[in-house]
C-alpha cells in the first residue's frame, strides 16, 4: 500500500496552496490529477493551486504548479512565494534562494514571515477598449509571468466584477488560453483590487500577479509611484516595487506576508476499477 501523501497549506495575502516535497520529481507527471483531488474545498484539503517543490541544489528550487482545475500555469507569483518559505522551513535553501518556475528564474528573500520575488520581466501594460454589451470598458493589458486584462476604476461601485470577469477573461484578444481579470481602485493610499482568475474560474482572495499587473497599470494610468501598495480580498497587503525605464518597467519585485495555515497527510487515492484485484 501506498504511503501517505505528506502537504503543507500555506496562505498568501488570502490565496491558498498546498505545497508538497517532491524530492526526485517522480509526482510532475501526476500533478494535474493530484491538483484536482486534493484542492477540491469541502471534499478534500481545497486550496487555490498545487505546488510540487524540489531542490536542484547551490540554493536553488524548482516549482511546478497547478490551478485547482488541473490546468497548469508558468507562474503563481503568490505561490512562489509560498515555495521559497516552504523551501526555507524544510532546510532546501537558505534566505535567499533562487526558484526555477516556468522556465524563468526569480530570486527570493525570505524574512520570517516576509516573503519577497523579483519577478520575471513583464510585457505592457498596453492600453485597449473592448465592448462588453452594449459597454464599451478601456482597460490596460499586462504580462507578469499570465496575462491580466486590468480595469482601474474611480469608484469601488463603478463596475462589477462578475459582470465584467466572464466575457474579459475569454475575450478573443487574449488568444485560447484567455486572460485573467482584475477590477481596481483607490482608496485610503492604497489601491483595492478583486481578482477572476482562469483555471479557477471564479474570483480569488488574491493574486500576486495580478497585484503587479495593477501596480504597473496603475503607474501608467493614475501615475501610481513604486513602492504601490495593494489590498486584497483576503484582507492582507501586497507591496509592488518597481523602476520605470525608457523601454518600460524593470526591477519589479513583489512582497508580503504569507503563512503556514496547517500541515497534514492525505491517504493514497483509492484504486482505479482497472487497479482492483479481479
Amino acid at each position: 500500500m501506498s504511503a501517505p501523501l505528506e502537504f503543507t497549506k500555506m496562505c498568501a495575502a488570502g490565496n491558498d496552496f498546498i505545497l508538497i516535497h517532491d524530492p526526485s520529481g517522480r509526482r510532475v507527471e501526476e500533478g494535474a490529477e493530484l491538483a484536482r483531488r486534493l484542492c477540491r474545498r469541502r471534499f478534500a484539503v481545497g486550496a487555490d493551486g498545487l505546488l510540487l517543490v524540489r531542490s536542484t541544489g547551490a540554493g536553488e528550487i524548482a516549482l511546478d504548479y497547478w490551478n485547482a482545475d488541473g490546468s497548469a500555469a508558468d507562474l503563481c507569483a503568490n505561490g512562489a512565494r509560498c515555495a521559497a518559505r516552504f523551501a526555507v522551513d524544510h532546510g532546501l535553501t537558505g534566505r535567499r534562494a533562487r526558484l526555477w518556475t516556468g522556465g524563468a528564474l526569480l530570486e527570493a528573500e525570505v524574512a520570517e514571515e516576509l516573503v519577497r520575488i523579483e519577478m520575471p520581466q513583464t510585457q505592457g501594460p498596453r492600453r485597449h477598449r473592448i465592448e462588453v454589451g452594449a459597454e464599451r470598458i478601456e482597460l490596460w493589458w499586462v504580462e507578469s509571468g499570465v496575462p491580466h486584462a486590468v480595469v482601474l476604476a474611480e469608484s469601488p461601485g463603478a463596475w462589477s466584477l462578475e459582470h465584467l470577469a466572464p466575457p474579459l477573461r475569454s475575450h478573443a484578444l487574449w488568444g485560447a488560453a484567455g486572460a485573467n481579470v482584475d477590477l481596481a481602485h483607490r482608496e485610503e493610499g492604497a489601491i483595492v483590487m478583486r481578482s477572476w482568475e482562469r483555471g479557477i474560474e471564479g474570483e480569488t482572495h488574491s493574486c500576486g500577479t495580478g497585484a503587479v499587473a495593477v501596480a504597473l497599470a496603475a503607474a501608467r494610468h493614475w501615475g501610481a509611484r513604486s513602492p504601490v501598495t495593494i489590498r486584497t480580498r483576503g484582507g492582507d497587503r501586497l507591496e509592488v516595487e518597481f523602476e520605470m525605464r525608457p523601454e518600460g518597467f524593470g526591477g519589479v519585485r513583489l512582497g508580503g506576508a504569507v503563512s503556514v495555515v496547517y500541515r497534514g497527510s492525505m491517504p493514497p487515492a483509492p484504486p482505479t476499477t482497472a487497479d482492483r484485484p479481479k
